[in-house]
């Protein structure tokens, strides 16, 4: 969701055998002003469990992907061993959002860059888990210009360069910052989660990266990563990733006792989780 750039989410998923709706709406809902309209399109009946589905506020519509297209434009799209269907893929990636992902579950192995390409894909993440594997695919995106600003100064002297220069490029979409650090606790990442919220919508102009430690990357050593075009981008291990928020677990919380207390919830809209939460004054 954090790489996406819109607070309410246009999802569908192409039912063919199990369905990720459950898993999926409560994993972008649990996030803090995350919203999904989430549509499980079918053309054979769907067995799962009404009173979730009422719940959770997922559609389910009769639609034979063999035979129409996509209504666009999805920010994600779910399917379940389409085994790379070409007719299939095309008519995905046609009803994509500009910074849309696609999910892929499937037995087989990985497609090829080529064909991804073709359809207008690239490759995010493999993931493999209970013999299947995931694969998360975006929409390519333009070839951008990039200016970036190394935010490691503790004095803020790249405060004014850096407000000038998103100043400068407003509403010229073809320019990117990339807001840059290799320090490991300097606030980068809340820094570039504030400016993306701020400036907000798909073409975003914030893209932010926190390497390693040592590492003296320069702009050109980024060129693969800014293809994908990930707003969050996040080295641990010599491995890139992204990031997002996860809700702690109440009950690993600690208990201690305060005179500086606050009521909140610790699940959004949910008044039953009401709790004392230790105040920071």
């Amino acid at each position: 969701m954090e790489n996406i750039g819109v607070h309410h989410v246009k999802a569908a998923e192409v039912h063919n055998k199990s369905v990720l709706a459950f898993d999926i709406v409560q994993i972008i809902e649990a996030e803090a002003n995350f919203y999904v309209n989430y549509t499980v399109l079918s053309n054979k009946p769907v067995n799962i469990d009404q009173s979730k589905l009422s719940s959770l506020d997922i559609e389910i519509v009769e639609f034979n992907i063999q035979n129409a297209s996509l209504p666009d434009e999805y920010h994600l799209i779910v399917a379940d061993d389409i085994q790379f269907d070409c007719t299939l893929l095309g008519k995905i990636s046609a009803a994509l959002a500009p910074r849309g992902f696609v999910l892929l579950v499937e037995n087989t192995d990985a497609i090829s860059t080529s064909t991804l390409t073709s359809f207008n894909l690239q490759m995010v993440t493999v993931i493999e888990n209970d013999n299947k594997k995931y694969f998360l695919l975006k929409k390519l995106s333009p070839k951008y210009e990039y200016s970036i600003f190394n935010i490691e100064d503790e004095q803020f002297s790249w405060v004014e360069s850096l407000k000038k220069e998103l100043a400068d490029i407003k509403g010229n979409t073809n320019k990117k910052v990339v807001v840059y650090s290799d320090k490991n606790i300097n606030g980068v990442l809340g820094l570039s989660k504030c400016l993306v919220e701020e400036f907000g919508g798909e073409e975003n102009p914030i893209r932010c990266i926190l390497a390693e430690p040592g590492k003296k990357y320069t702009l050109k050593d980024f060129a693969t990563l800014l293809e994908i075009d990930l707003f969050f981008n996040v080295e641990r291990y010599g491995i890139w990733g992204s990031y997002r928020h996860l809700p702690i677990d109440a009950r690993l919380a600690s208990i201690v006792q305060t005179a500086d207390a606050q009521v909140s919830v610790l699940s959004k809209g949910d008044l039953t989780t009401l709790q004392w939460v230790q105040s920071s004054k």
